[in-house]
């Protein structure tokens, strides 16, 4: 009797593919760690060891097609990425494509430059949250995000990446429903988004936004079947296969971690409305969806933000139901007003407008600080 593939059960409900989905990524990452902990200078025989291992599983797993072999085979990938991450711990763009893309952040700030903006905080801050440049900012202006506990939207990460997707994929919807039409709007969506990954420095909490992004719009031109868990942990796998060391990286651990309570805890929490009584179309119940999301976000991040920082935002809820609406409404704006500006015929009520949502971001963040 033919054995069916380990992770081809079309039947399986969610929680088999979430439990497969753990399970496979579990594995690879107690490959990463035993090679860490066992073979941290491997020589170039044990290296060799590994390799064979790594080929023998692979070749087990393509023939077994048994839960054991397949899991198997992720620990001993697991181990080889991480001394090929040894052998090449940099992954670097080659040189004309990389002076490009710093070409290409250089024209972004210039073009913020020419904006007209009223105060030199607000560029200061665009350029934070569109370029990924925080050299600019004062130190005032740093301490209000830190101690509101909003660093974290300073740094280019899911979010941003996230708010530039939506505005892509809003603006070429023009080009209608065909099947020929969404295959264009996906390659053209992945083309911005693995760009702006590279042009703003392909840090690793952008790296898995692009990764879920590309995966996510493969699957619309395979006619795949989308689901979220999958599709983190198949760009976990990805990210850590080209760069085992980069699980090392703090904003590595944060993006993957609060992704992840997101998918899980959040869909609890956000029932717990409906549960209580309270209106499915209600504004309270947007408001305690985002508060779900927050949460859920924290519940599993908490840990590496004691550890890494040694302390835990008092406020994150109210941060961030209050900071994060702004500042997509900020992001979107700056970047019509720039896109604006670069081609001659941006209108003053556009800048008006994103200098009005940097200050009422600076007005709600030291508010919040000063609790």
């Amino acid at each position: 009797m033919k054995k069916k593939p380990f992770f081809a059960d079309k039947k399986s409900d969610d929680m088999t593919k979430w439990t497969n989905g753990l399970s496979a990524v579990t594995a690879f990452g107690f490959g990463i760690a035993a090679a860490s902990l066992f073979l941290p200078d491997c020589s170039m025989t044990g290296k060799c060891l590994v390799s064979s291992a790594a080929a023998a599983s692979t070749c087990a797993a393509v023939f077994l097609r048994s839960r054991i072999s397949v899991l198997a085979m992720l620990v001993c990938a697991g181990a080889f990425c991480f001394i090929s991450g040894g052998l090449m711990p940099d992954f670097a763009v080659p040189g004309p494509l990389s002076a490009k893309f710093e070409a290409g952040k250089y024209a972004v700030e210039r073009a913020i430059d020419a904006v007209p903006f009223s105060s030199e905080d607000h560029r200061a801050i665009t350029k934070a949250l569109i370029a990924g440049d925080k050299s600019g900012l004062t130190r005032s202006v740093k301490k209000d995000f830190r101690d509101a506990g909003a660093a974290h939207l300073l740094a280019l990460s899911g979010l941003h990446l996230g708010i530039i997707y939506t505005l892509a994929r809003w603006i070429l919807s023009f080009l209608g429903g065909s099947r020929a039409a969404a295959a264009g709007r996906s390659l053209l969506i992945m083309t911005v988004s693995v760009s702006y990954t590279l042009i703003t420095g392909a840090s690793a909490s952008l790296c898995r936004a692009c990764l879920f992004i590309w995966l996510s719009e493969l699957s619309i031109l395979l006619q795949r079947p989308q689901n979220p868990c999958s599709i983190l942990g198949t760009a976990l796998l990805l990210q850590l296969s080209i760069s085992p060391q980069s699980v090392r990286d703090t904003g590595f651990q944060l993006s993957y971690l609060a992704v992840a309570g997101i998918l899980t805890a959040g869909p609890v929490l956000s029932s717990c409305w409906t549960l209580s009584g309270g209106g499915a179309h209600s504004p309270m119940k947007r408001i305690w969806d985002s508060a779900s999301v927050s949460i859920s976000a924290q519940l599993l991040t908490w840990p590496v933000v004691l550890l890494r920082f040694g302390t835990f935002p008092r406020h994150f809820l109210l941060t961030n139901l209050l900071a994060i609406p702004v500042t997509t409404a900020l992001i979107i704006s700056c970047i019509t007003a720039t896109g604006l500006t670069a081609i001659g015929h941006c209108p003053p009520f556009v800048v008006r407008a994103a200098d009005f949502l940097c200050s009422l971001l600076q007005s709600v963040l030291h508010i919040i600080s000063t609790m």
